[in-house]
């Protein structure tokens, strides 16, 4: 069997009378509450590699190699497995 690992990327972007802008921590967190911003949320995947797995195991410590080679630059939370 065969699974893709991709990394998913969310990008929250805000704009202010129509021109982006970089909130700071406390006005995200006021926009959260009262909508203080226009924002775009964009998803973006990158396909990083394709597994061979016989079993769920097999899959799960496969992951986990991919995963440690970006450790410094993407959290494993942002990995998925999409089985092909």
């Amino acid at each position: 069997m065969k699974a893709i690992i991709t990394h998913k990327e969310v990008v929250t972007q805000y704009f202010k009378d129509g021109v982006e802008v970089a909130p700071t921590a406390n006005e995200k967190l006021l926009n959260a509450i009262f909508n203080t911003f226009e924002t775009k949320v964009s998803e973006f995947y990158f396909q990083l590699e394709m597994v061979t797995y016989k079993n769920q195991k097999e899959l799960t410590a496969k992951f986990w190699e991919v995963a440690r080679q970006f450790e410094n630059f993407i959290h494993p939370n942002d990995l998925i497995i999409q089985k092909v």
